[in-house]
């Protein structure tokens, strides 16, 4: 959303006599979204060798330390180089964040509740995302690099909380155990099931573990592509390459430029982008309550059907026309999409 304010694309931006304003030309806006995902390839690999050697609580501890000068250089950012450096260094902080939160989360919390705190990480990056589109919808109105700076500087916000509060919270009793510490395992474990697990069942779990952790050792990851499991594969792989080909990534990275590049009448990028996060966050929620009642596959094809209708239907109200109608009812699609996204 920092893209479509005024003062970012005058301080990173050129003036366009003809049009009589600041822009930002289409090279350094393909650079600004292309750029950081060289910090996610660098940053995912990198998070799962971190892990494995040092531990999720404590590589979480080096993540957000990493994660705070991040934002101390994408809030500094003074020049186009320097923003994009902030969002490489931002980008890979985030996949080492996802190197190493969702397989901790999975470690530490009981077996009756894992898929309902594994599917928080989704939900609490929407929450996040519909809070910092509020937040840059009040700092819109403001004069000055305030404007985009504030939002930069909310990055400081959950690396620092995450510095404080990860000292309370007992390392990967699974880690432990590939270590081959098992006295700290059980003594972890004993820590994250106080008060609501007897000590026999404290037991078995560690024993379940173990016995996992021995079926595991006995396979490879040539596994995944042998028999059966090349299938498997596939399917998970070719799930996540085309749910990116769906055009998600346009209406995440560019969605409030676009709206504003329209200039409707009596329609606000912002507001426009609070709605599609809105969409996206209810259709995570609706996701977490169904998902356990129509089964992971039927939620799959719900979500990419309404994802198939709101694009085709975005389709042909564009070969219609460029009417405001028919722009309008474009981007109703564009939040339908999102729910249809977050749903499946």
């Amino acid at each position: 959303m920092t893209q479509a304010m005024d003062t970012f694309e005058r301080q990173f931006g050129t003036y366009n006599a003809e049009e009589g304003r600041w822009v930002l030309d289409e090279v350094f806006l393909s650079r600004l979204t292309s750029y950081p995902f060289i910090g996610f390839l660098i940053g995912v690999p990198l998070g799962c060798c971190l892990s494995s050697h040092f531990g999720r609580r404590k590589l979480m501890c080096i993540i957000s330390a990493c994660g705070i000068l991040t934002a101390a250089v994408t809030v500094g950012s003074g020049n186009q180089a320097t923003i994009l450096t902030g969002r490489i260094l931002n980008y890979c902080y985030a996949g080492l964040e996802l190197a190493v939160v969702p397989i901790f989360q999975s470690e530490i919390a009981p077996k009756q509740v894992r898929g309902l705190v594994i599917e928080s990480y989704s939900l609490m990056h929407y929450f996040g995302g519909f809070i910092m589109s509020l937040l840059c919808f009040w700092t819109s109105t403001f004069e000055g690099n305030k404007q985009w700076r504030i939002p930069f500087a909310c990055f400081f916000l959950a690396p620092a909380i995450i510095i404080l509060g990860i000292s309370s919270v007992p390392e990967s009793p699974r880690w432990l155990l590939i270590k081959g510490r098992d006295e700290d395992a059980m003594e972890a474990l004993r820590k994250l099931r106080a008060g609501r697990f007897t000590e026999d069942q404290i037991r078995d779990e560690l024993e379940a573990a173990k016995a996992m952790l021995a079926q595991e050792m006995q396979s490879s990851w040539w596994d995944l592509i042998k028999g059966p499991n090349l299938k498997r594969t596939l399917i998970t792989c070719g799930v996540n390459v085309f749910l990116q080909c769906t055009g998600n990534t346009f209406a995440s990275r560019f969605g409030t430029k676009y709206v504003k590049s329209l200039r409707l009448e009596n329609v606000d990028p912002y507001i426009m982008t609070i709605y599609h996060q809105l969409a996206e966050f209810l259709g995570v929620m609706l996701s977490m309550i169904l998902v356990d009642i129509w089964g992971r596959r039927a939620m799959l094809f719900c979500g990419g059907t309404i994802q198939a209708v709101a694009l085709l239907t975005m389709a042909s109200l564009d070969i219609r026309g460029t009417s405001p109608k028919n722009q309008r009812g474009i981007l109703a699609m564009f939040s339908l999409a999102g729910l249809g996204l977050s749903l499946g």
